[in-house]
C-alpha cells in the first residue's frame, strides 16, 4: 500500500498533547515504545515536549520485549507515567505481570497506559483492568492527530458522530486539508454517549 501523506499544524498536535493530559489527569513522563514514524509515536514525543519531560526511549528496531520494557520503566522519574502501547505490546506486559509480583507493581505504577492502533479485545482491557492496571482505549488515526478519543469518549473539543454507520470526526485535531469533519472508514455506534468502533468498512 502506497503511504498516506498527511499534514498536521503544529497547533492540532498541541492541542491533541494538552487535551489528552487534561483527560488523563495532567502531563508527565512517557516511555516511547512505538516507532516514530507512526503517529502514536510521535505523539508521544510531542506530548514530552509539551510536558517539559524527557521521554524513555526504547529501540524500536528490535523486537518488543517486557524485560525491555520493565528496565526502561525503572528508569522513569516523574510522578505521572505513561506509555502509549499496541494490543500485543501490552499483553506481553499482562502476561509477564502476572508471572512477575515487581512487573506488575511497575505496571500500576503507570498513570495510565493508552492501548490502540487497531481494536483491542476487550478480554486484554478487562485482564489488565483486573490486575489493576490503568489502561486507556485509544482510538483516532494519523488524520486526527493519533488518538482522539479514550474509553469511548471523545477529549475536550472534539465530537464524534456516526454518519451512515461509519463514524464521523471533527475538532482542531484534524489535519490540514480535510475541512470541518473527517469521515473514517470505521463502523460504529454510540450509546448513552460512548463510542463503540464495529470494524472497518469494505472498501472497493
Amino acid at each position: 500500500r502506497k503511504p498516506k501523506k498527511i499534514e498536521l499544524s503544529l497547533d492540532a498536535m498541541k492541542f491533541s498533547a494538552n487535551a489528552s493530559a487534561k483527560r488523563l489527569g495532567g502531563h508527565g513522563q512517557w516511555i516511547l515504545a512505538l516507532p516514530i514514524n507512526y503517529i502514536a509515536g510521535v505523539n508521544v514525543l510531542f506530548r514530552s515536549i509539551v510536558a517539559d519531560t524527557v521521554p524513555i526511549m526504547m529501540n524500536t528496531a528490535v523486537p518488543f520485549t517486557a524485560e525491555a520494557f520493565f528496565r526502561s520503566a525503572s528508569h522513569l522519574s516523574d510522578a505521572r507515567k505513561y506509555t502509549s502501547l499496541v494490543p500485543i505490546q501490552l499483553q506481553r506486559l499482562i502476561d509477564a505481570a502476572k508471572a512477575n509480583p515487581g512487573d506488575l507493581a511497575r505496571l500500576r505504577e503507570f498513570s495510565a497506559i493508552l492501548v490502540g492502533g487497531q481494536q483491542v479485545p476487550s478480554e486484554l482491557i478487562a485482564e489488565a483492568k483486573g490486575l489493576g492496571v490503568n489502561v486507556v482505549e485509544s482510538y483516532g488515526m494519523s488524520e486526527t492527530g493519533g488518538g482522539c478519543v479514550y474509553d469511548g469518549v471523545a477529549l475536550d473539543g472534539v465530537s464524534v458522530e456516526i454518519e451512515n454507520d461509519l463514524i464521523s470526526i471533527a475538532g482542531p485535531v484534524l489535519a490540514n486539508g480535510l475541512g470541518k469533519s473527517f469521515l473514517t472508514n470505521d463502523l460504529g455506534e454510540k450509546r448513552d454517549g460512548i463510542l463503540r468502533v464495529l470494524g472497518r468498512k469494505d472498501l472497493p
